[in-house]
């Protein structure tokens, strides 16, 4: 062997070490010697000395490393000073001290941990079909866990701990008498069969319930060299063969998520039975006494006493301190209802102009008034001063009924110009209803309940006031703004989502807790308090009342028994005086319609004061009206109790019956057989005029028989529709109930059966689907990427399917081009509707529909009407994409080409109203598949089925010749409704061949406030149809294009 320093000397030199094999005879010298304890190690730096080379290091302990250094120097020093022949002999005593220390030292080389070199990637492969909210919900994975796979493992990087819930244990079968206080290990498997990895985890063992099967923490992924993503929802580990990828399983994460916000709830606000005990020391065995809270003393830490009836200070009940998160005793105990949850929002109108009203002047007791309500608000957090805001409004101070001040704000600007708010208020009277029949009810109130809403921030400028002391604004949701009450139901019913209708019901800030049986009232408000503590709201124990029997809710007094009359409104009604005005009056009838649900016929007994409602001059109370006044006071002195009826209630009718013997009212007697009328209507036009006749037959056979002469210019059809009309005007005058009608026009009793079968062979083209086309051209729009300036618009004249493509330049090539595409999707049409542009009039367009053998039909000159399907297209095309593109800023308005896809699907997947069906339907045989449908997993998303689509595909392809049949009729409905609303206001003007004709000059070019309008004259040459003409000039030149009659007026010579 070579010396340690890797640069050997002689044997014999100085400083020499020799390596060499040491005999068995040495071996044990070296041992005796090590026994007498004169043996050491040689040190690091020796090595470093005798041979230099890397640094080493090497296990050892500070003191043996000491001593042993000690002994080695004093060695050293004796062969470096020459001295006896002992020394070499103690020298060659460390050779074998002197390999032991060189060979046990190694290289301080980086360690690496198992596992490290795999490299961990994620990709698009990785990316889950369906990203629903990224981040939202948990990594629920399926370990195996001492060989029981674990389906709700939930993977927290923020714990520290690993754990194992005790109910999961149970569900193992392993007994409790395995735990013990130590490092118990349990092998826990990713992976496949092909490819798993196994490693032994510590486990704490935690007994509550959850949703998890155990939780896996950083120790677990540190362990496995994991790492989750919570994107693509999965978590991979380096394994034996390959990486192992572990995909969460969305549905699972889901559930536990729900299950873990529902169990978090009930831990944090659930109430022992023993935190209530609502028992009056002086209340009667059996009866649950009326709860009222106020704080009246406390006792120890864990309960404070309250009073139940404050005229009675003996009753006296014990509450729970830690029901303190559900009551608030003054503003600083309310924290509001988070942001995330509920906010206010004004929703401004964007065009509303900010008013800024002028400071009122206020006496000083009102000053003093602002000043304290200034005071308890800046004190509960509810406003904040500010400066310089651009809506400002007055306070108003209003007189309450015990003599002080209320302070209100008149946001009257303000909610001008805030739209309204949809969302829907219950019905009272149901409401009310529901409360009925339940043994126990309470009542709660929230403190300061609107203010417990928050405003949005950007809002709460808006709502700034001006005082005599400084300008404030709201920060907090107020009484006094518009769509506060819409926001606070909805609010209500988010927080009562699951109680609404069974325990629990609401309206507004009125909220009442229904119970049934007096035993269940804990287990009732256990939930309600659940509920409320939720959503961090604060209840005010002042006005809150529980376990009741009867109490008053929205102006009803509600019970067991029923609903009764308030008996304070009673009372105002008896102690009024007769009524010496008509603002009296309206008093009078304001509270008669408050007791209207226990007042039969109340409209009836209160119409002597209706009439005095009257705006007359000289008012007077009359005995009519005295008499009914002193009536209705007697009738309600003694007021019903209403009560809903029970499921499956039997209930009583009340007849008309006979005076007679009841026998007479048993008899069964004949079916009267109905007695109808019958009319016949019939219309012509002829030489002379058009007439039409009607002819009543009665049930005993009579006749009467009218004949009509029409006056006015009147085809035959029309004179079928005037019978009919005058023939049902005859009907109506004579009183007659029961009619059948026959006539012999299959159009008009078509119409009005609306039934219509298209026979004519003419008539199959416009039944089919892309056989007339609408074409246009739209722009020009901002430039857009690539150059796009100019868009291209069709539409199919039955099934309203909207084709558009945008274009560079609008040429009839591009025409060409961009209906070539149609042909080849949909098929040859019979024919195109389009006006006169040169896009449309070229060679390249009109050769090309000429080779297909489609005929171009062109709409009138400056007569967009001529064209208007396609032209209320354009238009819907365009308020699409301004929705999409112009509503936000200008910089976004050349990317109207990326937005055109998204607005045609909107318009063929929207239902037609000339149709009565989607033009998608109408193509395809079913309506579309919507992504929010897919988003939020609709019915028939859950539903489908691919063998069932199968089979009912086919019976929608059967079904939809007789769709497209029924869509026919429509429009004809729809364009004969139009017709007849267009043609109120018309005056009919015909012109024929031949006639003489003006024409209005349609150019603006060299005009003047003294050029003439018309021009021409020109001659009728050709009726195309009815209103459109084409002219020709006095030398019989023919113009192109055709006139509509709104541009031509006859010419006299």
């Amino acid at each position: 062997m070579t010396p340690a320093g890797g640069k050997g000397k002689k044997e014999g030199e100085k400083g020499g070490l020799p390596l060499c094999r040491i005999g068995k005879r040495r071996r044990e010298r070296g041992r005796r010697a090590r026994g007498k304890g004169g043996l050491g190690l040689r040190p690091l730096a020796a090595c470093a000395r005798s041979g230099g080379g890397r640094a080493m290091t090497t296990a050892m302990t500070a003191g043996r490393f000491g001593a042993e250094r000690r002994h080695w120097r004093q060695a050293r020093a004796g062969a470096d000073d020459g001295g006896d022949r002992a020394a070499p002999r103690r020298n060659g005593r460390y050779k074998k001290l002197t390999e032991r220390e060189i060979n046990a030292v190694q290289p301080n080389t980086p360690q690496y941990l198992r596992w490290s070199e795999i490299a961990i990637k994620f990709d698009r492969s990785d990316h889950p079909d369906r990203v629903v909210h990224p981040g939202r919900y948990p990594l629920v994975l399926d370990p195996v866990v001492r060989n029981v796979k674990l389906r709700r493992t939930l993977i927290d990087g923020g714990s520290a701990l690993n754990i194992l819930f005790a109910k999961t244990l149970d569900d193992m079968q392993i007994p409790r008498t395995e735990l013990k206080p130590s490092n118990a290990l349990f092998h826990v498997t990713f992976g496949t069969q092909e490819n798993f990895r196994t490693e032994n985890v510590c486990f704490e063992v935690a007994d509550f319930e959850t949703a998890y099967h155990a939780i896996l923490g950083r120790p677990v992924l540190a362990k496995f060299m994991a790492v989750p993503h919570y994107t693509y929802m999965m978590m991979k580990m380096p394994g034996p063969r390959r990486v192992i990828s572990l995909r969460s399983d969305i549905k699972q994460a889901v559930t536990c998520d729900k299950e873990s916000c529902e169990m978090t709830q009930t831990h944090e606000i659930t109430l022992a039975r023993e935190e209530i005990r609502l028992a009056a020391t002086t209340a009667s065995e059996g009866e649950v006494p009326p709860t009222k809270l106020s704080k009246t003393e406390e006792g120890d830490d864990k309960t404070k006493k309250i009073s139940l009836d404050p005229s009675n200070p003996t009753k006296t009940a014990v509450i729970g301190a830690e029901l303190d998160y559900i009551f608030a005793w003054k503003p600083s105990d309310k924290p509001g209802i988070p942001r995330e949850v509920i906010e206010h929002s004004l929703h401004v109108k964007e065009d509303a102009k900010p008013i800024k009203q002028r400071l009122r002047r206020f006496a000083q007791d009102r000053k003093d008034a602002i000043k304290e309500e200034l005071t308890k608000l800046l004190a509960a957090g509810f406003i904040k001063e500010v400066l310089h805001p651009d809506w400002l409004a007055n306070p108003v101070l209003v007189r309450k009924k015990t003599g002080q001040w209320r302070m209100c704000v008149d946001y009257t600007d303000l909610n001008k110009s805030c739209p309204k708010d949809p969302f829907g208020l219950p019905r009272i009277d149901q409401v009310v209803d529901s409360t009925t029949g339940y043994e126990l009810l309470s009542f709660l109130d929230c403190y300061s309940g609107y203010h417990q809403i928050r405003l949005r921030e950007s809002d709460c400028l808006k709502t700034s006031f001006i005082t005599p002391f400084g300008t404030y604004c709201y920060i907090t949701m107020l009484f006094g703004l518009k769509n506060a009450g819409a926001t606070y139901q909805r609010m209500i019913q988010r927080c009562f989502s699951t109680q609404i209708g069974r325990n629990v019901e609401a309206y507004v800030d009125d909220v009442v807790v229904k119970t049934k049986q007096k035993d269940n009232l804990i287990t009732d408000l256990e939930e309600t308090f659940a509920s409320i503590c939720a959503f961090r709201m604060k209840l005010n124990p002042e006005k809150c009342i529980f376990g009741v029997p009867s109490g008053k809710l929205l102006g009803f007094m509600i019970s067991q028994r029923g609903i009764q009359a308030n008996p304070e409104k009673i009372n105002a009604i008896l102690n009024m005086k007769p009524p010496s005005s008509q603002k009296d009056v309206q008093k009078l009838t304001g509270c008669m319609a408050a007791l209207s649900r226990f007042v039969s016929r109340l409209g009836e007994r209160g119409m002597p004061f209706f009439k005095l409602l009257k705006k007359t001059d000289n008012f007077q109370w009359g005995p009519e009206a005295q008499k009914a006044f002193e009536d209705f006071k007697k009738l309600i002195t003694t007021p019903p109790v209403l009560a809903s009826p029970h499921p499956q209630e039997p209930l009583l009718l009340y007849v008309s019956a006979t005076s007679q013997v009841w026998t007479e009212c048993q008899e069964d007697m004949p079916e009267e057989n109905m007695e109808y009328w019958t009319m016949h209507f019939d219309g012509s036009k002829r030489l002379t005029g058009t007439g039409a006749g009607v002819v009543l037959i009665s049930p005993t056979g009579e006749r009467l028989s009218y004949v009509l002469w029409i006056h006015f210019s009147a085809s035959h059809n029309v004179a079928e529709y005037e019978a009919l009309l005058h023939g049902l005007r005859i009907a109506i005058s004579l009183g007659i109930r029961r009619l059948i009608v026959r006539g012999d026009s299959q159009l008009v009793v078509n119409q009005v059966m609306k039934e219509w079968s298209c026979l004519d062979d003419n008539m199959t083209a416009y039944r089919q689907e892309f056989a007339v086309w609408g074409l246009d051209m739209v722009g020009p729009f901002k430039r857009a990427v690539g150059g796009y300036t100019h868009l291209f618009v069709a539409i199919d004249k039955f099934s309203k399917w909207i084709e558009a493509k945008p274009v560079i330049t609008i040429t009839a090539d591009k025409a060409r081009n961009f209906f070539i595409d149609i042909v080849h999707r949909f098929g040859v049409p019979n024919r195109i509707i389009t006006d006169n542009g040169t896009q449309f009039t070229g060679g390249a367009f009109k050769d090309f529909c000429e080779d297909f053998g489609i005929k171009i039909c062109y709409a009138s000159v400056a007569h967009p009407m001529s064209n208007g399907q396609v032209e209320r297209t354009n238009g819907m095309v365009l308020q699409g994409i301004k929705a999409q593109v112009f509503d936000r800023l200008r910089p976004y308005a050349g990317k109207w080409v990326d937005q055109l896809p998204s607005v045609l699907w909107s318009l063929r997947t929207t239902l037609s109203r000339a149709t009565g069906q989607s033009p998608f339907f109408l193509v395809y045989g079913a309506e579309a598949m919507f992504p929010c449908e897919v988003e939020f997993e609709s019915l028939r998303f859950q539903n489908f089925n691919e063998e069932r689509y199968e089979e009912g595909r086919v019976d929608d392809i059967n079904r939809l010749e007789e769709a497209r049949e029924a869509a026919l009729i429509q429009p004809t409905r729809y364009l004969q409704g139009l017709r007849r609303y267009h043609n109120r206001n018309v005056r009919s003007r015909v012109f024929l061949v031949g006639d003489l004709v003006l024409r209005k000059i349609q150019t603006t070019q060299d005009r003047h406030k003294l050029s003439p309008l018309w021009e021409g004259p020109f001659i009728i040459a050709e009726v195309t149809r009815p209103g459109s003409y084409r002219l020709k000039r006095e030398d019989d030149t023919l113009i192109n294009n055709s006139w509509n009659i709104e541009h031509l007026r006859r010419f006299y010579a």
